[in-house]
């Protein structure tokens, strides 16, 4: 890609909130253009929103001094002050930034610290005499918290109770889960009953009583949510056999049972405890039905897949395999044609020698005749990326990650790009 492809790239990232791609395109630019300014202002977002708050302040003195009629380095300065709770510092740093160019962003980061101060009148006033665009005052009141103070002259009983339940996604994102319950609070107050308020709330208790008492509430009230056994079954502690109940009970209302991996794997790693109990206790029976319901929830589980084949074998016990655990049986083996697929495929790339030009190469995708060169590409940038790779732990990366590979060549993603991928999810 070319400067202007790669800034265009930026504009998409940063709309789509894809701040690892946005990083990307960014370093791609500044490769080329060190100052280019752009590339450095979308650096600042990036770092507001992966809270590296230190490069943040770094980037920001740089900009202003290549850069002094910029006002984003005030503006990302603010969102830091503003993350930190440090408000009167985020109000001057929009005050400065205004006094060198309007900008919406610092318009409503200054109103929103001058809420954060209490001084709310003047946040109505200013607020009235520059009016943002899709933003109103009672937006403005959510993200500093001020629920108490929320009124529906602008915003709809719904439409609040919307933007609310888009705080509470925010918040539960960040961890900030004392908030989070201070914002599903207010939803409740709004709407008693919010199915969504209720899933958010529970998630965010640390106490298992409160924990429990609520999601017997919300049970009581969404005897079809699934989310509500989940949640209560995540955080029994010390007795098995209900938790297990709880996560089939939710998979058993569950429309989309493929949507909650998450709590299929906490199911399944239940039931590997489970079988294992089993089988010290020398129920072996009971522990061939334990793998084979895992293998329910979980066709390619080989390692329960094994362990039923071992104790079937071992104790010659009366064992039909069922559909699913036929399915695994397929999976497996077609598992382990691919691996040798892989394997032979790997056999065939060569490394041979390479120097610092080839690898700032892999930052563009290349016009390469197969999908082996690129895999070449990927392993060079995997062993020079980390201190003391070796080709043969590259190899293994790649080798654990060639359905992603794949789908990156197909998308013409730069080499380098890929390996981060794979080098972050393999390694």
């Amino acid at each position: 890609m070319n400067i202007k492809e790669l800034l265009d790239e930026c504009d998409r990232a940063y709309a789509n909130n894809d701040y690892s791609r946005l990083d990307w395109a960014c370093s791609s630019i500044l490769e080329e253009d060190k100052t280019n300014e752009t590339a450095l202002t979308y650096r600042l977002y990036i770092f507001c929103d992966w809270r590296q708050y230190h490069l943040v302040f770094r980037l920001a003195d740089k900009i202003q001094r290549i850069y002094p009629e910029n006002p984003h380095p005030y503006n990302a300065m603010a969102i830091v002050h503003m993350d930190k709770k440090e408000f009167e510092k985020a109000l001057g740093c929009c005050e400065e930034g205004l006094k060198i160019r309007d900008h919406q962003g610092l318009r409503k980061n200054k109103i929103e610290a001058l809420i954060s101060l209490n001084r709310i009148g003047e946040a109505l006033k200013f607020y009235n005499n520059s009016p943002i665009p899709d933003y109103d005052f009672t937006e403005a009141l959510i993200n500093c918290a001020k629920y108490s103070l929320i009124t529906f002259d602008e915003m709809s009983k719904s439409e609040v109770v919307e933007y609310l339940l888009e705080r509470c996604s925010y918040l539960k994102r960040r961890g900030e889960y004392r908030e989070l319950i201070e914002a599903c609070n207010a939803v409740l107050e709004i709407d008693r009953d919010n199915e969504e308020a209720l899933v958010m709330k529970i998630y965010s208790f640390g106490d298992d009583d409160e924990v429990f008492e609520c999601a017997d509430y919300a049970i009581s009230i969404y005897p079809e949510n699934p989310m509500f056994y989940f949640i209560k079954a995540e955080n029994i502690q010390g007795d098995l056999d209900e938790a297990i109940a709880l996560y089939e009970k939710g998979f058993s209302l569950s429309k989309n049972p493929e949507s909650h991996w998450f709590y299929r794997d906490q199911l399944v790693d239940d039931l590997h405890e489970r079988a294992e109990q089993l089988e010290k206790e020398g129920k072996y029976d009971d522990a061939v039905k334990s793998y084979d319901k895992i293998l329910y929830y979980k066709k390619d589980d080989f390692k329960a897949l094994d362990r039923l084949e071992e104790l079937v074998s071992k104790y010659n016990i009366n064992y039909k395999p069922t559909g699913h655990c036929n399915e695994s049986l397929q999976m497996r083996t077609n598992a382990r044609k691919r691996a040798e697929k892989v394997e032979d495929q790997l056999k065939n790339i060569s490394i041979g020698e390479y120097d610092d030009d080839y690898v700032k190469g892999c930052s563009v995708f290349k016009d390469y005749t197969s999908i082996d060169e690129y895999i070449r590409d990927i392993i060079i940038v995997l062993m020079e990326s980390y201190p003391g790779r070796s080709e043969d732990h590259a190899r293994f990366l790649v080798k654990c990650d060639m359905g992603y590979i794949k789908s990156a060549y197909e998308n013409e993603e730069p080499a380098d790009y890929c390996a981060i991928g794979v080098g972050y999810c393999c390694g």
